[in-house]
């Protein structure tokens, strides 16, 4: 405070002076008392303790007469503040716009404030911005991204943040010392948009729940109605005798052989979709699948072994007209082949055993076949008297 009150004194005598006689042409009257004014203003703040009004008074000043000496004074206040870039900044333009008006006495002070202040100034390059972001050193707005020059800043601890639109912002703490050169990587992430596209099930209205698409119904939702459909009153009870495989159909109806009618499925109507229409009569059991019976797996697998039968006999066939082929050609040969003549005893073997093969899956597919269609009843094997004798016949149902 004693140093701010001797800086204070220093600046009045030195406006004072400088003021009255150097006092730049053009200036009306009226902006000179003016500024004469806030630079008396000025001066009070400053002896009273109170630095930054001091600095926008001298400002206010400045503006109005735009004369270099209170550039001086500005610098002395932000020296008296620790802040040594302000400092800098103020110092290096009163040398340029004092020029040849400033004393080489108070020149080389200046100078030498200068490189004082500097050695107390760090630089911060700040990268891995949005292009756009806002910059904030100590919560004051200092850029947007990009940002191309290095920033300076004061010895200490200074906090960074930056912020985008469609971003979450970032914060950073730098402690930096005199002459220190930090490269500060900031990284803002983007935000996290949730999905909406469901309502939440709040409240269950004749067992819908509201907003209620019957077209992509939530595992919430479909709980919801399952624990609002009643019970049925009585049990079902089942059939004595096992209902037979071959009577079961898909038609909707009690099933045979059930102590009692199943009751309907009601039919959703035109104010009653989805889970709603469900909720209207309790569940009816559901209809099993018609199983397939052991007498028409047994007639299955004698047409499949029937097909085999003739595709066996049929390749017999094929080799019995090779065989022939070859022995043929054999004997119109004037010279005996052996290996042409081992290769048609092949045939020959391959023809019956084809033959063979052939004749005793047709057997077999016949007698499953038989047996199968006897299985429901209908007889399978009969006698059948004709005129001239008498004949086996076989007949069956598929």
């Amino acid at each position: 405070m004693e140093r701010l009150r001797c800086f204070a004194k220093q600046i009045a005598l030195t406006v004072t002076v400088w003021g009255a006689v150097m006092a730049p042409q053009g200036v009306r009257a009226g902006e000179k008392e003016e500024a004469r004014i806030h630079y008396d203003r000025a001066l009070e703040l400053a002896d009273d303790g109170q630095p930054e009004g001091a600095i926008v008074e001298f400002r206010r000043s400045y503006d109005l007469t735009h004369h270099f000496a209170v550039l001086y004074n500005i610098g002395q206040i932000f020296v008296s503040l620790s802040k040594p870039v302000e400092a800098v900044d103020a110092y290096q333009r009163y040398l340029v716009e004092g020029g040849n008006r400033i004393s080489r006495a108070r020149r080389a002070e200046v100078k030498k404030e200068v490189e004082r202040q500097s050695s107390r100034i760090a630089t911060l390059e700040i990268h891995g911005l949005p292009d756009g972001a806002v910059v904030r050193l100590d919560e004051k707005e200092i850029a947007k991204a990009p940002i191309a020059s290095p920033v300076r800043v004061g010895v200490g601890t200074h906090a960074i943040t930056a912020s985008a639109e469609g971003y979450d912002p970032a914060k950073i703490e730098v402690a930096v010392a005199g002459g220190d050169r930090h490269v500060v990587k900031l990284e803002l992430t983007k935000h996290l948009v949730e999905s909406q596209s469901m309502p939440p099930v709040d409240r269950v209205v004749k067992g819908l729940p509201s907003g209620f698409s019957p077209a992509s119904p939530s595992a919430l939702e479909l709980q919801a109605a399952a624990e609002s459909i009643p019970a049925p009153s009585q049990p079902v009870k089942r059939a004595s005798t096992p209902i037979p495989s071959e009577t079961v159909t898909n038609a909707p109806g009690p099933l045979v052989g059930s102590a009692e009618p199943s009751p309907p499925i009601a039919s959703p109507t035109s104010s009653e979709t989805g889970l709603s229409a469900l909720q209207a009569a309790p569940f009816a059991p559901a209809t099993p699948a018609p199983a397939i019976s052991p007498g028409r797996r047994l007639r299955l697998g004698g047409l499949i072994c029937g097909a085999t039968a003739i595709v066996s006999v049929g390749a017999g066939v094929i080799f019995g007209l090779a065989t022939r082929s070859r022995s043929n050609s054999a004997e119109s040969a004037s010279v005996y082949n052996s290996a042409y003549a081992d290769r048609g005893k092949l045939y020959e073997k391959l023809q019956w055993t084809a033959l063979g093969v052939g004749t005793g899956l047709a057997v077999t597919g016949a007698l499953m076949y038989a047996i199968g269609a006897s299985s429901n009843g209908a007889p399978a094997v009969a006698l059948v008297p004709f005129p001239a004798g008498a004949a086996v016949s076989a007949n069956g149902t598929f």
